[in-house]
């Protein structure tokens, strides 16, 4: 069995598809007629490795970038599933799948809360923090576009001695 659990499939300008395996947390590089080209780093800390794979983006050079909630770290692998770099990034409020996306400038972005002017985290939106060359810094961060349609929401809130956490969770459409 090559994989047990596939979600997130990602294509690249190319193309090659990557699948993220849940059960194995691994990548998979799969060349546009099919054919297992390489398996993308594996789990653990170290260059190429993650602990959980919370975003994988293609850019334009067939390059992918794999972002680690986690570790706060997005690895870049090359069109042949080799390593090549990896940036620490500023670690983000959100966690979840799908965490990292390129913009029309070909910019990454990292999924992350925009908190309203009163600074109340409970009234927060969605929204998408540009990752500085490096990982030196987020910047230019803006609500995600909702092209017109309201997605729905769910959100858990606890309150307990004075202290609150809350969860959201977005339906995809």
């Amino acid at each position: 069995i090559l994989f047990g659990n596939a979600g997130n499939l990602t294509l690249s300008p190319s193309g090659a598809v990557v699948v993220n395996d849940y059960s194995s947390t691994q990548l998979l590089l799969f060349g546009g007629d099919g054919t297992l080209i390489a398996r993308m780093g594996g789990k653990g800390g170290g260059p190429g490795e993650y602990q959980d794979v919370n975003g994988l983006a293609a850019l334009a050079d067939s390059t992918w970038a794999v972002y680690d909630a986690g570790s706060s770290r997005v690895s870049f692998f090359g069109p042949d599933g080799a390593f090549r770099d990896s940036w620490s990034v500023p670690a983000t409020n959100m966690i979840g799948n799908g965490m990292i996306a390129t913009d029309a400038s070909g910019a990454l972005r990292i999924l992350q809360f925009v908190l309203p002017p009163s600074g109340d985290f409970m009234a927060a939106q969605g929204g998408l923090a540009r990752i500085a060359d490096g990982g030196t810094g987020l910047s230019d961060t803006v609500l995600a576009p909702t092209l017109g349609v309201k997605v729905p929401e769910y959100r858990a809130q606890s309150v307990s001695n004075g202290g609150r956490s809350s969860t959201m969770v977005t339906s995809q459409l």
